[in-house]
């Protein structure tokens, strides 16, 4: 499985519509709101929440080609852009924090950091007090359930990760 699902894709049938449902989900939370969407991708998130409400949008991530990307295919002119860099860069957090946000969104990119609270510290370092993390990470037990979904990556099979990109991964039972 690739480190990125983007619309077009053969992963985008399998993945795409719980991706979608969750930038609807965080939607809810950004109307109004300034918003940098961390882990964006190629950028069809960023623009679901800009269409949503929020004023403004800072799609952010650590690839440079998602990044050209999403600034051909986004035409939100003045209400998206776009920035190169990795959470943890103490360089991108005063970027971020320099345009102002009162939201965070990060969807899906938890278990791709290999510290899992360079999230946390990012997000504080951004959002003034009383402003809003939105996050998500796929539950591997449930992830594992699905039947179109493998067990582990086919190149990875003595590896317990589902996604050989994953670095962690969440296993929550469910009820």
């Amino acid at each position: 499985m690739p480190e990125r699902i983007n619309p077009g894709t053969a992963e985008w049938g399998t993945f795409g519509f719980e991706h979608l449902q969750r930038y609807y989900f965080a939607a809810r939370f950004c109307q109004q709101k300034r918003v940098a969407d961390v882990g964006c991708g190629s950028g069809y998130g960023s623009e679901i929440l800009s269409v949503g409400g929020a004023t403004h949008v800072l799609g952010v991530d650590k690839d440079e080609e998602s990044i050209r990307g999403a600034r051909q295919n986004v035409a939100r002119e003045g209400r998206v852009d776009f920035l190169s860099g990795a959470i943890g860069e103490a360089s991108l957090a005063m970027k971020v924090k320099e345009r102002g946000v009162d939201v965070v969104v990060a969807l899906e990119i938890w278990e791709h950091l290999g510290n899992a609270e360079a999230l946390v510290d990012f997000a504080r370092a951004v959002l003034p007090t009383g402003c809003l993390l939105v996050a998500s990470t796929p539950n591997a037990l449930q992830f594992s359930r699905h039947p179109q979904r493998p067990i582990r990556n086919e190149l990875d099979r003595k590896s317990t990760r589902l996604n050989s990109s994953h670095v962690s991964e969440s296993r929550m039972p469910s009820s």
